[in-house]
């Protein structure tokens, strides 16, 4: 894939504009903190970002928050979203990265079920493993998911 150095915050920021429309919808509040020089597909890192944010939004309550940290470590990047929304039990944690899997279905959401294709963190998934990176979700049912994607810095 073709890679470019540039502002993770920047690709952030442009992704919370888009979607603040929705967001404010539910009376959810977006922030975006820290920033990184990443080298990676901008196309691809737009995509991760906008399917973990939209999820996020999507996933919430009304007066909730979603929040993106950028972090630059020594041999990383680290990128997360966290969010206070309704949050994925146990079980499904295992399966969301499989493509047509919905975790909405799961949670019994018939509006989310509709809209959904199963498809946004499969390809989350495929962008993390094109940048050599490692995803993982830490959730509590009724309480919030965080999203933690690391890039190594090469």
């Amino acid at each position: 894939i073709e890679k470019e150095e540039g502002s993770l915050k920047n690709l952030c920021d442009g992704i919370v504009e888009e979607l603040q429309v929705i967001a404010e919808k539910q009376k959810i509040k977006l922030t975006v903190e820290g920033d990184a020089v990443i080298k990676g597909n901008t196309k691809e890192l737009i995509m991760l970002i906008k399917n973990l944010v939209s999820n996020a939004i999507k996933y919430n309550k009304e007066g909730g928050y979603v929040k993106v940290f950028i972090k630059d470590e020594k041999d990383c990047v680290k990128l997360i979203v966290k969010d206070n929304g309704i949050g994925i039990s146990d079980e499904n944690k295992e399966k969301i990265f499989e493509r047509f899997y919905r975790v909405d279905e799961a949670r019994g959401s018939k509006t989310a079920n509709e809209s959904s294709t199963g498809l946004g963190l499969a390809i989350v998934k495929e962008v993390v493993d094109d940048h050599k990176g490692t995803i993982e979700v830490n959730s509590e049912l009724g309480k919030g998911t965080e999203f933690i994607v690391t890039f190594p810095k090469r």
